[in-house]
């Protein structure tokens, strides 16, 4: 539960106030009465960034999704999320966050931008829409339910889960998840089971 996780990780998202250098062509407050709930102003039509510090806790190795609310009076475009304590080079990116006068909830598959630490800092960067204000709150470390048949854990389903299994089936290893028709055996039915979920797909 929320309240459960504020209790005990009190700082669990924060915005590095103490610098200039972490707030980019945007201005922010703390929404009153809303602890997490942080309002993003763009101060300029240049490329908005924040960097969000403190994530609660070391995400597990299942935990690679970032989960947070949002809601802003216009479409919010060309959305990237970095690991800035990271690869630089890798992100995820997103067209926009569509307009909602609700908070809408939303998660990203960031398993490729090797999160691995409480400290690792989150760079959100948009581009300015008007300079409208976008909120954002109870931003986490979720778990990533695994896709039926993705044994190489890229959230994909396809040629390399394949090989995946054809080689665990070569070296008779015992990997449960590669047990796909729950037989108990690790085999050609499952290469099959295998196919038809891309063939579906």
């Amino acid at each position: 539960a929320l309240e459960e996780l504020l209790a005990k990780f009190p700082d669990y998202l924060d915005i590095d106030i103490n610098s200039g250098t972490y707030i980019s062509n945007a201005e922010f407050e703390e929404v009153m009465n809303e602890p997490f709930n942080f309002s993003i102003t763009p101060s300029s039509d240049k490329r908005a960034s924040v960097y969000f510090s403190t994530m609660y806790d070391d995400p597990t190795e299942t935990e690679t999704l970032i989960e947070f609310e949002y809601k802003a009076e216009k479409d919010i475009n060309n959305v990237e999320i970095l690991n800035f304590s990271g690869d630089m080079t890798k992100k995820v990116a997103f067209e926009k966050l569509e307009a909602t006068s609700e908070f809408k909830k939303v998660a990203v598959n960031v398993s490729d931008l090797g999160f691995k630490k409480a400290s690792d800092i989150l760079l959100f960067r948009f581009t300015p829409n008007e300079g409208t204000s976008i909120n954002i709150r109870h931003m986490v470390f979720v778990e990533n339910p695994a896709k039926e048949g993705d044994l190489t854990g890229d959230d994909k389903v396809n040629a390399a889960d394949v090989q995946k299994l054809l080689n665990i089936i070569a070296a008779e290893e015992d990997v449960p998840a590669a047990d796909l028709t729950g037989d108990g055996k690790v085999n050609a039915a499952d290469v099959q089971k295998l196919l038809n979920i891309i063939a579906a797909q």
